[in-house]
Formats: structure tokens, C-alpha cells, sequence
């Protein structure tokens, strides 16, 4: 190995260190600023009044997919490949989100309305068909639940307590409120 001294190593030395001044200058300038490019518009996120556009588009979309079986049923199943949880919260969270829209935008209240009903009739029908596991993990069948009636909170929670109230609530009739306070109350 040769040994570098003199003006040659100096001029290395130089380079590296005016290289490192410059990467951390570079660094101390940038990556303060980096948020800036990134930065959401929070009018498109919120609003006063109405559904701003980025939720009115995920509406949309979602919207769109319970009005095709068949997108629907290829989602679902993406979904289910991973974990059939994701599956029944997709549809929980669904119901609550359309429920806070028809707040928002009232026009919009019986399309929502008739979403809703539509998610957790389908629901209620595949828990009926294929049992209580069909929305659960393989871990729900290693043993019994510690619920009265061997039942899971998380789907009668889900589905009486927050799905089929919120669409009660909208509709002013408040028909299953007995139905989801004897099902949850009943679990303990």
C-alpha cells in the first residue's frame, strides 16, 4: 500500500471534509423544509359544513363497490385472504362513516340510508349462513368465549350496538335499540 503524503493527502483530506460540510448543510437546510412539498391541502380534509373532497371521493369509491357485487365480492376477498376480521370492520367502519356523511350532507341521507341497510342485512345473512366464525380468526375456535351464550362481543357490539343503531338514529325509529341492548347486555 502506498502512503499518501504531502499536498496530495491535504487535497483528499480538504475534499472530504468540504464534502461533509456540504452533506450537512445540505441535510440542515432540507430536512427541515422536507414537509413542505408533502403538505395537505386541510381544505380538502375539512370543512365547516359539507363532505370535503377527499372523503367525498373514498365515499365514492366505496359507494361504488357495494353497488357491484362483483368488485365487491373480489375486495372482500383480497380482504379475507389476509384476515376475515378485516372483512367485518370494513363493513362496521363503513356503516359509521356513511352515517357521519348523511349528517354532514343531508342530500345524500337515503342513498346512505339504503347503503347501510344493504351492508348489514349482507352481514346479519353471512353470520346466519356460515356461523359467528365467519367474521372471526382461526383463534375464535380454541376455545369458548367467555360471553354468556358462547357469543362474540365484537360482532354483536359491531353489529347491533354501532351499526344498526347509527342507521336507526338516522332514521328516527330507533327499532333495534332493544334488540342491540339485550344482545350486548346479554353477553355478560
Amino acid at each position: 500500500m502506498r502512503k499518501i503524503d504531502g499536498p496530495a493527502a491535504f487535497s483528499r483530506a480538504r475534499r472530504a471534509a468540504g464534502l461533509a460540510v456540504c452533506v450537512f448543510l445540505g441535510a440542515a437546510l432540507w430536512v427541515p423544509a422536507m414537509h413542505i412539498p408533502f403538505e395537505p391541502r386541510l381544505s380538502d380534509y375539512l370543512s365547516s359544513s359539507g363532505l370535503p373532497r377527499v372523503p367525498r371521493e373514498l365515499s365514492a369509491r366505496h359507494l361504488a363497490l357495494w353497488a357491484d357485487p362483483k368488485r365487491r365480492a373480489a375486495e372482500m376477498k383480497k380482504m379475507r385472504t389476509s384476515n376475515a376480521e378485516w372483512d367485518f370492520m370494513a363493513r362496521t367502519f363503513f356503516v359509521l362513516s356513511l352515517a357521519n356523511i348523511a349528517l354532514r350532507e343531508p342530500a345524500l341521507k337515503p342513498e346512505c340510508l339504503t347503503v347501510m341497510d344493504r351492508v348489514i342485512e349482507e352481514t346479519l345473512r353471512l353470520e346466519n349462513e356460515r356461523g359467528m366464525h365467519y367474521f372471526l380468526m382461526p383463534y375464535s375456535r380454541r376455545g369458548p368465549f367467555g360471553a354468556k351464550g358462547g357469543r362474540s362481543l365484537f360482532e354483536d357490539g359491531e353489529i347491533y350496538a354501532a351499526a344498526l343503531v347509527c342507521c336507526d338514529a338516522l332514521e328516527g325509529q330507533f327499532e333495534h335499540v332493544g334488540d342491540a341492548t339485550v344482545s350486548v347486555v346479554g353477553l355478560f
